[in-house]
């Protein structure tokens, strides 16, 4: 499965890394909204071979990665980097860490239609799928037989006007931990998988914001371009 790191493109020198200091003081504009990109699927027989990703464990490879390159390159700020640099860092650390996929998706797949069965997020604190191995069993009932069984991992990113601030950057890791679990929340209330017992009635986003889904994945065009607008409690 490919995966997208939120560093490359700096170690690629096509985009100035923020300084940490400036990400630690700074909050996502909700106004402006986030994106949750499904960059890829495994299919689901594939599931119990894949490893959920921390968000709380990714959070801290991002920041060390960082820490570790800045002192490398004797540098106390983020912004461009010259080739040189570039090479100095990944001859001492390697290629940065790949980004947390927090959101997951079962769907079901025949010809040209498509259809999502579940959504759940990753554990914050452990490496497992929060309930959906639950749901996985669920996807084996024989009217399902028919269908591919597919499980799409999604990223986030949010924006604060001047730069897309991915998850696992934003402070503290607890608010990055609600904000995954009010996007999560906003996808089952607008999308009502079958499968999910929760959030599908009870309105339960903490941080609502506009969510733009995309799907970059080789094979479907499925939600891309959803939009989910921020639900006010009543």
């Amino acid at each position: 499965m490919k995966l997208f790191s939120p560093l490359r493109p700096w170690l690629n020198r096509t985009h100035p890394l923020p300084s940490f200091k400036y990400i630690q003081d700074i909050s996502p504009t909700l106004e402006l909204g986030a994106s949750v990109v499904f960059d890829d699927y495994i299919p689901l027989y594939k599931l119990h071979r894949q490893k959920a990703q921390s968000l709380l464990l990714s959070w801290e490879q991002q920041r060390n990665y960082v820490e570790l390159a800045l002192d490398i390159i004797n540098s106390e700020e983020g912004g461009w980097l010259d080739r040189e640099e570039v090479q100095m860092i990944l001859d001492e650390i390697g290629p940065p860490p790949d980004a947390c996929y927090p959101i997951y998706m079962f769907t079901v797949k025949k010809d040209n239609f498509e259809e999502v069965l579940y959504i759940g997020k990753t554990s914050s604190k452990f490496s497992r799928f929060s309930g959906g191995h639950t749901a996985a069993v669920k996807m084996h009932h024989p009217k399902y037989n028919d269908f591919e069984k597919r499980v799409y991992f999604g990223c986030v990113t949010f924006l604060d006007g001047d730069n897309h601030l991915p998850l696992e950057w934003l402070h503290p890791k607890e608010f990055s931990s609600s904000l995954i679990d009010s996007i999560e929340s906003q996808l089952i209330h607008s999308l009502k998988p079958a499968l999910n017992t929760q959030k599908k009635k009870n309105y339960r986003a903490l941080h609502p914001t506009s969510i733009h889904i995309q799907n970059t994945s080789s094979d479907s065009i499925y939600l891309d371009g959803y939009m989910i607008s921020p639900h006010q409690k009543s």
